[in-house]
């Protein structure tokens, strides 16, 4: 069975960091990896590479990188191990599907069921677009083995996540936006 790890940087956003950890579930081993910094104000890059690094040494397969703000259906993890773990697509970084319009009330997604339809937000034309994928994402544990850590000279935050995808597509690696739905609850800038 897979080891997951779920790193969620926290900076101020203590009760929604709560809630995303309520709304994670698995029938995999989960661990949870709250990086602090509300201590001291760290690039976010900074964050999801130590979050990453403690994951890989405690020995999860698989590392989710979450915002603060998010929420999960109750299928959204296993359904991204699947995906990420499909031998047909060979993918290097997942991004979960946002699905904010689909509810008028943000925890309703923690009520969802495999096969509701999901009404997605990060779409231009009906195509989903890669420069969104990054409040929430899986990758494998050999990803900084393959395209090096995220840059951590963007600070405080804001494109390290465009740095990596020009990355990623440099070395040959495959992103794909996924049918995964979380929703966004888009307070983390607060």
């Amino acid at each position: 069975m897979p080891r997951i790890g779920l790193v969620i940087p926290v900076l101020n956003n203590f009760d929604q960091a709560i809630d995303l950890i309520y709304s994670a579930k698995t029938q995999h081993e989960l661990k949870i990896y709250i990086q602090p910094q509300y201590r001291h104000q760290v690039p976010l890059a900074a964050a999801w590479n130590r979050g990453i690094k403690n994951a890989i040494a405690d020995g999860c397969d698989y590392i989710i990188v979450s915002n603060d703000d998010v929420l999960f259906a109750p299928f959204s993890i296993d359904d991204a191990i699947y995906f990420i773990d499909s031998d047909k697509m060979n993918l290097d970084l997942l991004g979960f599907r946002d699905v904010s319009p689909t509810y008028d009330d943000p925890f309703m997604i923690t009520f969802a069921e495999p096969g509701d339809t999901f009404q997605p937000d990060n779409t231009i034309g009906g195509a989903v677009y890669r420069d969104d994928l990054f409040s929430c994402f899986v990758i494998k544990n050999n990803f900084f083995d393959k395209f090096g850590t995220f840059d951590e000279n963007f600070d405080p935050a804001w494109w390290e996540d465009t740095d990596m995808l020009y990355r990623i597509k440099l070395l040959g690696g495959e992103v794909f936006p996924s049918p995964v739905p979380f929703y966004p609850l888009k307070a983390s800038d607060d």
